[in-house]
């Protein structure tokens, strides 16, 4: 299994599981620690590397900097290039952005954040949002359709209306 095949995997197992009982996450950080501990569960995000600063660390982060925004929800670092970079300046091969909310919202805050995380080109981007309630739950994909990225496409929609992931390939974003 390749490493964004099992990202992708977690996402999904995260997904099901807020479907099967959303009232597990109380917060954003449920949601982030839940999808963590799915993530470095799998043999191949396990493995440990040297950065070229001499520090050992492993592929996933929480509130990691990238290069445009100051901290993003969950990253996967490059595993190409962790010997070639110090710790605080890997480069990352996917990033994770989650929004949970009692009501959707789609304000000028959220294209910031989407724009900030796009114009970094170099990674995979997901997505995620997740609803504690369905209510006004087809406004919000609507005005996320109209304003995801041309090469942005919905990953996964759960059938109980209250979770959206999409997806950015790195190939496609450059």
């Amino acid at each position: 299994m390749s490493y964004i095949e099992a990202v992708e995997q977690c996402i999904k197992e995260l997904i099901q599981r807020f479907e099967q009982n959303p009232n597990l996450f109380t917060s954003e950080s449920d949601v982030k620690c839940y999808l963590y501990h799915l993530l470095i569960s799998k043999d191949t995000l396990q493995e440990s590397f040297v950065t070229k600063d001499k520090k050992r660390t492993n592929l996933i982060h929480t509130e990691y900097p990238t290069l445009l925004r100051p901290l993003v929800d969950l990253v996967v670092l490059d595993p190409k290039n962790i010997t070639k970079y110090a710790l605080q300046r890997q480069r990352v091969m996917c990033t994770i952005e989650i929004k949970f909310w009692s009501t959707p919202h789609f304000d000028e805050e959220q294209k910031k954040l989407r724009k900030s995380l796009v114009d970094e080109n170099q990674a995979y981007k997901f997505f995620i949002y997740l609803l504690k309630k369905p209510s006004g739950w087809q406004d919000f994909r609507e005005e996320l359709a109209k304003n995801k990225e041309k090469n942005e496409h919905f990953f996964l929609e759960s059938a109980t209306n209250q979770a959206i992931v999409t997806k950015i390939n790195p190939e496609l974003s450059q």
